[in-house]
């Protein structure tokens, strides 16, 4: 049940980071935030999923940590740009997984 739950957050991150009409900053800034809560044991093991998945999470707690901000979005918005890159491209990555693991 997590697993399907995961690639419809997966599936709806990707597609807005691909067509939301802000900034990078602004669409991550928007994402649902749970979609940085699943662990590992939530989607299959395929293709590196629990690898990307950790690296998402580390990525989005190292900048939180950081700035000390309390959520997310604010967190986002003083993030530098190529570690939003990066989470941006995980979640897409891995959108693109979960598509292919029916």
């Amino acid at each position: 049940m997590q697993y399907a739950r995961a690639k419809r957050f997966f599936q709806e991150a990707a597609e807005h980071l691909c067509c939301g009409s802000e900034d990078l900053r602004g669409r991550l800034r928007s994402l649902d935030p749970e979609l940085f809560q699943f662990k590992a044991s939530d989607i299959p093991d395929i293709k590196g999923l629990s690898i990307q998945l950790k690296e998402l999470n580390e990525l989005a707690n190292s900048i939180s940590e950081k700035h000390n901000e309390g959520s997310l979005a604010a967190t986002f918005s003083s993030a530098q740009k190529g570690k939003l890159e990066r989470i941006a491209k995980i979640i897409y990555s891995m959108d693109i997984a979960l598509a292919k693991h029916a």
